[in-house]
């Protein structure tokens, strides 16, 4: 997770409150820290995303440039996931609602790689991805209702045969954290995927050992 758990606040951050937060972020500090921990400053951040894409190309499985994986990276953040999967051969869509990043992102955009300005639950559905991936961003959608219909959304885009991975912890229970952090149960996810066509396939470390969060990964088979 992106932050040490804090006691906490009265209310949550209501939906509009947290996209505002992030991109206030995004526009306040580096590239490294501002989707990551800030405390580690760029350099600790730059090496835990390395670590972490590493993991995320294993999950990926291999590319061509000639027969380029399809892969849509929801909730982009400034792009560090997908440039570097772009660099090893894929097509990338990357998504994001703050629209600093997004400008970062476009920036620094090249061949295989196309970004915009979106939420999980207005992405269009126009095309089919064979992974579809986000990486520390489901703990930070604050309402149950908005968080189950991205999931739900996030499904729908799924290529038949493809996968789903989605970042969050494992635990039995789900737990607020903050005003702007809440993690669900691993079984909340596993639900949710069988429901629209996914066959759950367990999880995969997502940072280095000791770390809490893990993909949720599943493939759709209807």
């Amino acid at each position: 997770m992106t932050d040490t758990p804090t006691p906490p606040a009265a209310t949550d951050l209501a939906p509009d409150e947290v996209v505002r937060f992030w991109d206030q972020r995004h526009a306040a500090v580096g590239e490294g820290a501002s989707g990551g921990f800030i405390s580690l400053g760029e350099a600790g951040n730059r090496a835990l995303y390395l670590v972490r894409l590493g993991q995320l190309l294993t999950l990926a499985g291999g590319s061509s440039p000639d027969a380029p994986v399809d892969v849509l990276d929801a909730g982009c953040g400034k792009g560090i996931f997908a440039r570097g999967l772009a660099e090893c051969g894929y097509r990338v869509t990357g998504f994001d609602p703050s629209e600093s990043a997004i400008a970062v992102c476009r920036g620094k955009a090249r061949h295989r790689e196309e970004y915009r300005v979106s939420s999980m639950v207005e992405f269009p559905g126009s095309r089919l991805f064979d992974l579809v991936y986000s990486i520390d961003v489901m703990f930070h959608i604050m309402d149950d209702d908005q968080w189950r219909a991205s999931v739900q959304r996030l499904c729908r885009l799924v290529r038949l045969g493809g996968r789903i991975a989605l970042v969050d912890t494992d635990q039995p229970e789900g737990r607020r954290w903050a005003q702007y952090q809440k993690t669900r149960a691993g079984d909340a996810y596993r639900d949710l995927y069988r429901a629209h066509g996914i066959e759950p396939l367990g999880t995969a470390r997502c940072g280095p050992p000791g770390y809490p969060n893990v993909f949720h990964i599943g493939r759709r088979i209807a």
